[in-house]
């Protein structure tokens, strides 16, 4: 069986699985099935963007089943695939540099262009099949084309943890499936005690800042995971040695910077708004990152602004993601999705109370403080509860008293029928012919006293034994009452009546 994981990048920019899948093939109507539940797993919710391998019948049933979604395919298995395509001119060094280029270094498609048409021409692969369909899907695969998507960085190089070898450890033909299974279960299991020690860490400690006293750095500090920060931090360093720039302002408030990175021809440009903080940068990082960029923070830094404006720090890369995750109930939600409602407030409860306790755990003031909060919170939390049982037991006498009510006013009303039933007796006839209340409600009346025991059996109604066939037996006819014949005798004196022989039609009764 083929095995198709769903993997991610967490607050911490560690492999994530949202899910994992068997196919018995890789037909078109298998990889539909297969992003109709993961879809179906999230709750409906497509993914922004979505990496996978070059497969025809993957890029068809993610334009049926994921229209929204940005499909994107994985530049590390093209370098995979590389390798068993070209052959012999795979060892070639240059050939590696020029195709690496042509994926993450080109700053635009004419760039592209260019590099792809030296590197056919220098190894004179202008009719390759695999490379000529790879090119038409440049769009997929070329950093360059696809910098308004979102990526989060899950194939960016410094990531110590690649796409391309997540299952390689339990990659073993010969394992059965059930191992595998087990296999894949320690796997995630192992990423998730990575992910947890990870939350402690970082709700625990600050982060080691190389830079002490940038304010802009001390924010993000504050705000984003350690893996988050280093990288942000990094990057800055790495922008205010080796860049020079210049500055102009368009408007009052619109401002301009030029940043030039040394031995490079490529110019960063950032706008900046002072009044409403709004930046943009044609590097575009925080369009694929939702990060901003060292242009970004350097121009920031330049115009003495201290904080990233809040509508740049994206929710997902700070410690407290998890918080937001699940947000409490505000309307009455329906009987079946109880369960998980629950479980969802059970997880935000206690991530809240867990960061009220880290935070002041340092002093005793603060630490009297949770607790008489807490106390207070039970006490009011019982109040509401005994007011929620006593409610409870009130709608539950009043309840008790309206079924006694009605009861009673049934035992009256059939006791009233009794007395106005009219006494029959079967006519003395060679066919037996069938014997039916003159009216439905005492039939409803007698099969409760009989304790539903009435359909196609024998019981007594007022001393009558009669047998009685439901509606729902008889195909074609609702209405099955017959005029009785009056006679002094009473009904005591015959046995059980039976239904004629050719019984079916409505004449019979």
């Amino acid at each position: 069986m083929i095995c198709a994981p769903f993997i991610g990048l967490n607050n911490h920019r560690q492999n994530v699985m949202f899910g994992c899948a068997f196919l018995l093939d890789e037909s078109l109507t298998s990889y539909e099935w297969l992003f109709k539940s993961f879809l179906e797993s999230v709750g409906g919710r497509p993914p922004e963007t979505i990496f996978t391998d070059q497969n025809e019948f993957i890029s068809k049933a993610i334009e049926v089943v994921l229209p929204g979604t940005r499909h994107c395919l994985c530049q590390q298995l093209i370098e995979k695939k590389l390798m068993s395509h070209l052959g012999s001119i795979n060892d070639s060094g240059t050939l590696h540099s020029l195709f690496s280029k042509c994926m993450r270094e080109c700053e635009s498609e004419a760039e592209l262009d260019e590099t792809w048409a030296m590197m056919h021409h220098e190894y004179n692969m202008q009719e390759h099949p695999w490379l000529t369909d790879l090119y038409q899907q440049r769009h997929k695969w070329c950093s360059a084309l696809h910098k308004d998507a979102f990526d989060g960085g899950i194939e960016s190089m410094d990531r110590n943890e690649s796409l391309n070898n997540v299952l390689s450890n339990i990659d073993d033909e010969s394992a059965s499936l059930s191992t595998f299974v087990l296999e894949l279960d320690k796997l995630a299991g192992s990423w998730r005690k990575t992910e947890s020690l990870e939350d402690i860490q970082c709700n625990q400690a600050a982060p080691e800042c190389t830079v002490k006293h940038n304010r802009i750095l001390q924010h993000a500090a504050e705000v984003y995971t350690h893996k988050v920060y280093k990288s942000i931090e990094t990057d800055f360093l790495d922008g205010c040695s080796a860049t020079s720039y210049q500055a102009a302002q368009c408007n009052e408030t619109l401002h301009k910077f030029e940043f030039l990175l040394e031995n490079s021809p490529n110019v960063s440009v950032v706008f900046l708004n002072t009044s409403t903080m709004e930046l943009s940068c044609t590097c575009k990082k925080f369009e694929t990152m939702r990060i901003l960029c060292s242009h970004a923070l350097n121009a920031l830094v330049l115009k003495n602004v201290d904080r990233i404006p809040e509508r740049y720090i994206l929710n997902r890369w700070t410690k407290y993601a998890r918080k937001g995750t699940y947000p409490f109930p505000v309307d009455e939600f329906a009987e079946q999705d109880r369960t998980e409602v629950a479980f969802v407030y059970r997880n935000r409860a206690m991530w809240f109370v867990y960061d009220l306790l880290t935070k002041s755990k340092s002093h005793h003031n603060t630490r009297k403080l949770i607790l008489d909060a807490l106390e207070n919170g039970e006490k009011s939390l019982e109040s509401m509860c005994d007011l929620k049982r006593l409610h409870m037991n009130t709608l539950g006498k009043e309840k008790d008293g309206s079924r006694v009510e009605k009861r009673k006013k049934k035992s009256t009303k059939q006791e009233k029928h009794s007395r106005n039933v009219k006494q029959a007796v079967l006519p003395q006839t060679a066919d037996p012919v069938f014997v039916d209340p003159p009216n439905q409600d005492q039939y409803f009346a007698a099969e409760d006293i009989a304790s539903n025991q009435s359909v196609g059996r024998p019981f007594f109604y007022q001393g009558y034994p009669m047998t009685v066939v439901s509606t729902s037996q008889i195909q074609g006819h609702t209405n099955m009452h017959s005029e009785p014949q009056c006679a002094s005798q009473e009904y005591s004196a015959y046995g059980t009546v039976q239904p004629p022989s050719q019984f079916g039609g409505g004449r019979n009764f």
